[in-house]
């Protein structure tokens, strides 16, 4: 009777798996229907996120060049926004990556 258990255990894994695999087999086919997929949105998210954060940096450091009290002087406001413009044009190369479509477009 053990022997039977244990075969019929094994039975109901087995489709146990065979069920999960088929769902989350559907569940990537219905996240690849959008571009970018659901994957890869977060990383869109999180890309123009970081240009926002960028372009907020540049402001602030133009406007402590701009004020009265000298808190940078116009070449340190440079250098620093200079760094800033690097990393931002980072980001919209890695964004542009995720946002290109597809010459065939998707289904």
């Amino acid at each position: 009777m053990t022997k039977k258990n244990n075969k019929d255990n094994a039975n109901v894994v087995a489709s146990w798996v065979t069920g999960i695999n088929r769902m989350a087999e559907e569940q990537r086919r219905q996240d690849q229907k959008l571009h970018p997929t659901k994957g890869q949105l977060r990383y869109v998210v999180d890309y123009a996120r970081l240009i926002n954060a960028h372009a907020q940096r540049i402001e602030v450091f133009s406007e402590m060049a701009h004020a009265q009290s000298g808190l940078l002087t116009f070449a340190q406001a440079q250098e620093l926004i200079n760094y800033q413009i690097t990393g931002m044009q980072e980001a919209i190369k890695y964004l542009s990556e995720y946002i290109k479509q597809d010459e065939g477009g998707t289904d």
